[in-house]
């Protein structure tokens, strides 16, 4: 039998995961959503472990998350982590990447894959880009004195 699983992340403990939640509830019970506050530039999260581990996504599973950058900001990671998705026929249902939420027949999901690979290297470049440019305004910040 398939479970149904939601995975929401924020990058810091400052930062809070309650509009994640809600989102993620539409389609998931709530002590089926696994929490981390961990920045997206690493995989060695807690909570994203135990889900791909010990708490065991199986093939037909579904995995629910809001944005693509939840998993990672990392464009190799995040294409790595959707091939071991598709490989242990986990379902990833991804919220704003309406084409993921598409249900389709048996035998046709190769369209929805093509299409989603596509919108996936796009969305990857995206987030790694952000990354970068937050990483550079942070050390800018860094060096530079208040300027009050």
């Amino acid at each position: 039998m398939s479970k149904t699983y939601g995975y929401a992340r924020v990058s810091s403990k400052e930062q809070h995961l309650d509009r994640q939640i809600l989102r993620l509830q539409e389609y998931v019970e709530k002590d089926q959503i696994i929490v981390d506050k961990q920045s997206g530039a690493t995989l060695e999260r807690p909570g994203y472990q135990a889900l791909k581990g010990q708490l065991g996504l199986r093939a037909g599973d579904v995995l629910y998350i809001c944005s693509l950058d939840r998993l990672s900001r990392n464009k190799n990671d995040l294409k790595n982590e959707i091939r071991w998705f598709q490989e242990h026929d986990v379902r990833l249902m991804i919220l704003d990447l309406p084409t993921s939420m598409i249900q389709v027949p048996k035998g046709q999901e190769w369209i929805i894959q093509m299409v989603e690979n596509i919108l996936i290297e796009v969305l990857a470049s995206i987030a790694e880009n952000e990354r970068n440019t937050t990483r550079q305004r942070q050390r800018g910040n860094r060096s530079r004195p208040d300027e009050r």
